[in-house]
């Protein structure tokens, strides 16, 4: 079989694998929530399916007379299970949604432990075949990763920017699973091909490779910590939209794919056994400085003005890319406007990039080190893979759950930077001369110095957040990412992770909440979906029939931060209140009850994840477990997706404000004719002081009854659970 043909294959096999991860984790977080555990559960269960697909991947391709067939059979069997998880997914929401997070892990590792032990199969297979074709085991595994990283790369840009926005997640994995098939036929239609060459011998051993696998593992450590640090930071300078999020680990995948390209084209021209090794304790060592400089760099000039602008028009901007052109009048304005449009992909280039290729020339360079003889190269590869996928998981959890929330991004840097920094004692030790000893001082100094100027926990995200010009700022990081609230007496401003989520005071929510009471006809039992800084729940609590009100917010830094002001403090002390940690969709998953009323006011439309609780399934769960007289309140910025969607699941609602798509308004929805009480609405208005009251009564206004709804959202589509239309906004326009 050409190699051509098995580079293109391979490639199609990472581009269909980041599709599916992408789908797949989407869809779990249907049934088991969007916070970081559930999260993390997912991604654990995938990358551990890996490691094991690539262990029993480097057994078999060992004892196979066949490997391409078994290859063939594999992503015919991917292919497969990608058409039926349709109907998987769905039945195993309807009977687990909701679980506790322990059998939620058995049922996430139930559906994703067949594909991703597949996928993980693939690579030490296709090595064997690859190399009995070249008869070069470092070629054939620098050029397979390279191909696939970068079938990675491209699966994550077009996921996100095409098959996602313009045809929903079935179409995604429907396109997925029928490149799967099609390779599957490729091969068995191109099976014949050149005979396999005499293998290259084995490097000889050296010192490096008795605790290489102890390497391996703390380079993938550092890798996915490095990689978690980046989505961090540059998510608050670009949002946390799918787009962003997709771009960001495209060019992070694409440098590891150039970083194995580039590596297989040194070993080419020939590298001793005692350079490689140089080589690879070099990279690492190059990775933690190249990090460590572009952070110092990045906070120490973020006030000189070409830099302080560039900061300030990314966090500036709302959607990263904008779903529009905006109108400019001058030089300056169409430079903002260009770099506000490519900034997602600025920022990466600048701090991502090229780190990545190092990490990705790491892969191959290892995978020389360790072969011990040529017939096992399928099971080197395995091993390598198996043990880079360890750390990577291992790192993920350790970063995600311990360090960050404990030490801060910043020191998180530090520290991955003095361990990858340590891989310079061994290049001292062993070809530092007869003197490493001055060496290794300059290096030590070099460190206390950067540390010395490295920011504090805290500063850099002050760095890139606006002086927003009132009150003490309290700071938070934790495991949802970082929080910066404004305080001063009652004044609140309200940041995370760069976006602003609610302030005090605001007329709008008290209105919202004044509106939702005044509709309906008695409100023993309330819920609220998302905190923020809790102005809709202060208000809910001014009417003395309310007799429990459940709050329900998915972001403890968010309630970290605020319960640091004592306004928050005693504003949650009321007895009526059960203040639930968890995600909204998953709450009412999990509890039977209903409500007389839901009032929600979560989250931008453009966030990612946030069409779990913008879908019609998602509106059509809160219906039910809403009262015969119930209303459902729904904040929204998009109105002619979000609109007609509330609207296929109630066929009452009403429209306040929002005239136009960007503006901000919100709805009532009821399953039966909605009245406003004037009554209550007065008995609401009455507890605040004359003035505050008309600037409430102004807040916002009635713009529609259902038929306007539907009017305004003609020729839109709604969101579905599988199509989520209004977060992947590029496809909205008409």
């Amino acid at each position: 079989m050409p190699t051509a043909i098995l580079s293109l294959v391979f490639f199609l096999s990472g581009f269909t694998a980041l599709v599916y991860q992408v789908v797949w984790q989407r869809l779990l977080t249907l049934h088991y929530g969007v916070g970081a555990v559930s999260i993390t559960l997912v991604v654990t269960v995938f990358m551990g399916g890996l490691g094991l697909g690539a262990l029993l991947g480097g057994r078999l391709a060992g004892r196979v007379r066949n490997p391409l067939l078994i290859y063939a059979g594999i992503e015919f069997m991917i292919g497969l299970f990608g058409l039926a998880s349709f109907w998987l997914l769905d039945a195993l929401g309807r009977h687990t949604a909701g679980s506790h997070l322990t059998l939620a892990f058995f049922f996430i590792g139930a559906f994703l432990v067949v594909p991703t032990t597949l996928m993980g199969m693939t690579l030490p297979i296709l090595t064997k075949i690859y190399n009995a074709l070249v008869a070069d085991f470092g070629l054939a595994v620098s050029q397979l990763y390279f191909v696939n990283t970068m079938g990675a790369a491209a699966g994550s840009l077009i996921a996100a920017y095409g098959l996602i926005t313009f045809g929903g997640l079935d179409t995604a994995l429907q396109v997925a699973a029928g490149i799967n098939l099609l390779m599957g036929l490729l091969i068995l239609a191109c099976r014949g091909g050149p005979a396999a060459k005499d293998r290259t011998a084995a490097p000889p051993p050296g010192p490096v490779i008795r605790w290489l696998p102890a390497v391996v593992f703390v380079t993938g450590f550092l890798a996915i910590g490095y990689e978690i640090i980046w989505l961090r930071v540059l998510g608050v300078l670009s949002k946390e939209s799918p787009y962003a999020f997709s771009t960001i680990l495209s060019m992070y995948l694409a440098g590891i794919a150039f970083g194995s390209l580039a590596m297989s084209r040194r070993m080419a021209r020939g590298i001793s056994a005692a350079h490689r090794e140089k080589l690879l304790y070099g990279m690492q060592a190059g990775i933690a400085a190249y990090v460590l400089a572009s952070f110092l760099a990045f906070y120490w000039t973020s006030d000189i003005p070409p830099f302080k602008w560039l900061k300030a028009n990314s966090f500036a901007a709302g959607l990263h890319p904008p779903d529009h052109w905006p109108p400019v009048s001058g030089l300056l304005e169409f430079g903002r406007a260009l770099f506000v449009t490519v900034d997602i992909v600025f920022w990466p280039l600048l701090f991502v990039f090229i780190p990545a290729l190092m990490m990705g020339a790491t892969f191959p360079l290892v995978s020389v080190l360790s072969l011990r003889h040529a017939e096992r190269d399928a099971d080197t590869v395995a091993r390598i893979y198996a043990w880079t996928i360890l750390g990577n998981v291992l790192g993920g959890l350790v970063t995600g759950f311990a360090l960050l929330p404990y030490l801060g991004t910043e020191r998180t840097v530090l520290l991955f930077s003095v361990c990858g920094l340590a891989f310079l004692a061994p290049l001292a030790v062993r070809w530092g001369n007869s003197h490493p000893g001055p060496k290794t001082a300059v290096c030590a100094i070099a460190v206390l110095l950067a540390a010395g100027f490295f920011p504090g926990q805290g500063q850099l995200y002050e760095a890139i957040h606006p002086n927003f010009g009132f009150g003490t700022a309290h700071f938070e990081e934790g495991r949802e990412g970082v929080v910066f609230t404004y305080a001063n007496g009652e004044r609140i401003h309200n940041v995370i992770n760069g976006t602003l989520h609610g302030g005090r005071p605001n007329d709008g929510f008290i209105f919202e909440a004044i509106e939702a009471l005044s509709h309906t006809p008695r409100a023993k039992r309330v819920l609220v979906i998302g905190y923020g800084t809790g102005e809709i729940s202060d208000t809910l609590l001014l009417s003395g029939e309310i007799g429990e009100l459940v709050i329900v917010e998915l972001n403890h830094t968010l309630m970290a931060n605020l319960r640091k002001i004592d306004l928050f403090s005693t504003s949650l002390s009321d007895p009526r209140i059960q203040f639930v940690m968890d995600d909204g969709r998953r709450y009412l998953n999990r509890n039977p009850g209903r409500f007389d009323a839901i009032l929600m006011d979560p989250i931008y439309h453009h966030a990612v994840y946030s069409n779990n609780i913008y879908s019609r399934q998602f509106f059509e769960l809160a219906r039910a477990h809403l009262e015969e007289h119930g209303v459902l309140m729904v904040w929204s910025d998009e109105h002619h997706v979000i609109g007609g969607t509330i609207a296929s699941a109630f066929p009452h609602i009403r429209r306040y404000g929002g005239g136009d798509a960007g503006t901000h308004g919100f709805y009532l929805a009821s399953k039966v004719e909605m009245k406003r009480d004037p009554v209550r609405a007065e008995a609401l208005l009455g507890r605040f002081e004359p003035a505050k009251r008309k600037l409430i009564e102004t807040a916002s206004s009635y713009s529609g009854d259902r038929s306007a709804v539907l009017r305004f959202g003609q020729g839109y589509p709604i969101n579905e659970d599988w199509k989520p239309r209004a977060e992947y906004y590029l496809g909205l326009r008409r």
